[in-house]
């Protein structure tokens, strides 16, 4: 996380009086990647879908009822069908005649 000055800086915590502008408002650059900070917020029931080298913090929670997070790869073979998964099989490529 210190590799760079300013994933540094955001991981410090000290605040100089512009750390919304600096993280949120402003897009800067780590190698070629651009990168800036951004919120999510959702309702009960709704899922979110990243990559998991997602940087990622939780929010305090501020509600009464307990939050819980499930986490689930998702593998994508294009080669596979749903049933041919479940049955663990193989799927094979139609063949020409």
């Amino acid at each position: 996380m210190n590799s760079d000055p300013w994933l540094k800086h955001l991981n410090s915590g000290h605040d100089d009086g512009n750390r919304i502008e600096r993280f949120m408002e402003k897009e800067s650059k780590i190698s070629e990647a651009r990168v800036r900070i951004v919120g999510l917020a959702g309702e009960p029931g709704d899922v979110v879908i990243g990559h998991p080298w997602l940087l990622h913090s939780a929010a305090t929670n501020c509600g009464q009822e307990p939050r819980f997070m499930l986490l689930q790869r998702i593998r994508f073979e294009p080669n596979r069908s749903r049933v041919e998964e479940e049955k663990g099989q193989a799927s094979r490529p139609a063949q020409e005649t």
